[in-house]
């Protein structure tokens, strides 16, 4: 087992029982964690392969990688008007208007979601209707597809 060791740091494990420990071992193929504690306890998981990593001090905070994640897209879906229900030009031009009447002028609308190939209509908001509902505002909506 190739064994990578930190030692010397300050390392936020997450765990009530233990929250700081000063070192920690990781196997080096898997990426688990085989231990945390202090150095002496730590140093224990070493072997010929292993690799030292001295923190110097430095702090260690356990982390989650999610390399497909939206963020930035997920945290503006709060203030977006979703407009999945919706079944007709009107009925967004509505959610608009709604939105409008609760919104400074000159701030953005944004949000959409709405499939028109489920309306009898099949067409899109026009610029016409959304400039109707909110005529003080820059609206951006977009369909599900």
């Amino acid at each position: 087992m190739s064994t990578m060791l930190y030692v010397n740091g300050t390392i936020y494990t997450m765990n009530a029982a233990q929250p700081v420990a000063q070192a920690m071992a990781i196997d080096s193929v898997t990426g688990y964690l085989l231990a945390v504690g202090s150095n002496d306890e730590v140093r224990r998981y070493g072997s010929l392969h292993t690799e030292l990593v001295d923190l110097r001090g430095r702090t260690v905070l356990p982390g989650f990688i999610d390399a497909h994640i939206h963020l930035l897209s997920t945290a503006y879906r709060s203030h977006y008007i979703d407009a999945r229900a919706c079944t007709s030009e009107d009925d967004v031009a509505e959610l608009v208007r709604e939105r409008a009447a609760q919104t400074p002028p000159g701030q953005w609308i944004l949000g959409g979601q709405w499939d028109k190939n489920e309306w009898p209509a099949q067409n899109f908001p026009s610029k016409a209707s959304l400039d109707a509902a909110a005529p003080h505002h820059p609206v951006a909506l977009w369909s599900k597809d």
